[in-house]
């Protein structure tokens, strides 16, 4: 028999399984309403998966096991800050929809989750200024967020990662460049306490954890930075030195597994289009994993097996 002309039955998304989306961005041609995605326990290149509501850019992110969501961002078409939520179905390529809104219209925002909730912070709501509130939202019920509580240290250009039960907003900006490290508890509302501080001062950093480990890559101190740093999440302290990336960079984003961990784009100050991996367990450098459809920097990535999603 020639096997080869035997059509393979068609494999189907399974919720869980490693999907990305890198959402929106200030891509190498220009702001984009772009999702591009990619299974990050393959090795290979990004492809593109369909649209956001409007163009955005600066956003942030956080996921559930079937959905992702854009939070805020600034948009051209919409005359600035927004304060969207826009949802994305993992299973099915295709457009995002309009969720709800966030309290406050804003970017340069972190996000992350647990299994129920999504939870939003260190905005900046206009340039240079940022307020204090963290906001959350049920991803299984269309609606719009709810008060979460405050930070300890208002500032913004944070980065964002969580176990299922704690969520940490680390670094970012007051303007001045911050080494703050907060945590929540997400299942229950109220203010951020002291987590303990980065290696140093650090914005425009990545986010991303296996449920154990939380690490940051990249970002700025003012000037770019090649760092991979990390904490275990359920006991505070300060950071620990992980690695480097391929080369140093800010506002890179992050998405993971339990396992992995990848690090996307970013601004050299060049456009990136680089994605690179680590193993989250083990502390090491970066090492190459594929390419992004097109260079981006200042957008916001999740993926559906993510820290918070960790039991």
């Amino acid at each position: 028999l020639d096997y080869s002309d035997i059509q393979r039955p068609s494999v189907n998304y399974m919720p869980g399984s490693g999907r990305v989306l890198m959402l929106g961005g200030n891509r190498a041609g220009g702001d984009r309403n772009t999702i591009d995605t990619y299974n990050i326990n393959t090795f290979g290149n990004s492809f593109d998966f369909g649209d956001l509501v409007a163009i955005t850019d600066h956003n942030g992110s956080c996921a559930s096991l079937t959905r992702g969501f854009c939070l805020g961002g600034a948009s051209p078409s919409v005359s600035g800050f927004m304060n969207y939520i826009q949802a994305v179905d993992f299973a099915s390529q295709g457009n995002a929809s309009d969720y709800g809104d966030l309290i406050t219209a804003g970017k340069d925002n972190a996000g992350f989750n647990n299994t129920t909730r999504g939870v939003n912070g260190c905005v900046q709501v206009s340039p240079g200024a940022t307020n204090n509130s963290i906001d959350y939202f049920t991803m299984a019920t269309n609606g719009n967020a709810t008060d979460f509580g405050n930070l300890t240290v208002a500032r913004f250009h944070a980065s964002g990662f969580s176990s299922n039960v704690r969520g940490l907003f680390v670094g970012g900006e007051t303007p001045s460049i911050s080494n703050v490290i907060d945590y929540v508890t997400i299942a229950s509302a109220g203010n951020a306490l002291d987590f303990g501080d980065c290696l140093a001062a650090t914005s425009r950093s990545a986010g991303l954890s296996s449920g154990v480990r939380g690490v940051m890559g990249g970002g700025y101190t003012p000037s770019n930075i090649d760092v991979i740093a990390y904490v275990t999440i359920a006991s505070t302290g300060n950071m620990t030195d992980f690695g480097n990336l391929l080369a140093a960079a800010s506002e890179v984003e992050g998405a993971s597994t339990s396992i992995r961990g990848c690090f996307m784009g970013g601004y050299t100050p060049s456009i990136l289009n680089t994605i690179q991996y680590i193993t989250i367990a083990s502390t090491g450098n970066a090492i190459d994993f594929g390419d992004m459809s097109e260079g981006s920097s200042d957008f916001a990535a999740c993926s559906d097996s993510n820290g918070g999603l960790q039991a």
